[in-house]
């Protein structure tokens, strides 16, 4: 696993607006890849959730109609993979400007 990078608030929005040297990026690399992993981790949790209310007879034979609970878990998964994505991405950019910051 990734380093653990924690940062207060105040301290990423700081980050984000001042990050000059190859060190900051470095960090917000690093925050947005643990952000990525921790929606990774949401993502696997809702699907073992929806396998588990699909394998439940019971439950979909008192609640014939909608709402039904997959329909949130599946909604859950879509929302997690698309947030890893998107932090996956951010960690991407600033790995990118810590090179070019390096030279």
């Amino acid at each position: 696993m990734a380093q653990t990078v924690k940062l207060t608030r105040n301290q990423l929005l700081y980050l984000i607006r001042h990050a000059t040297t190859k060190a900051d990026h470095e960090k917000l690399a690093a925050y947005y890849r643990e952000k990525a992993e921790q929606a990774e981790a949401r993502l696997k949790k809702h699907q073992e959730m929806l396998r588990a209310y699909e394998n439940n007879t019971q439950s979909r034979k008192m609640m014939k109609s909608p709402p039904h609970p997959e329909a949130y878990c599946e909604r859950l998964i879509q929302a997690n993979s698309e947030q890893a994505k998107e932090y996956r991405d951010l960690a991407a950019y600033h790995e990118e400007m810590a090179k070019k910051v390096g030279k």
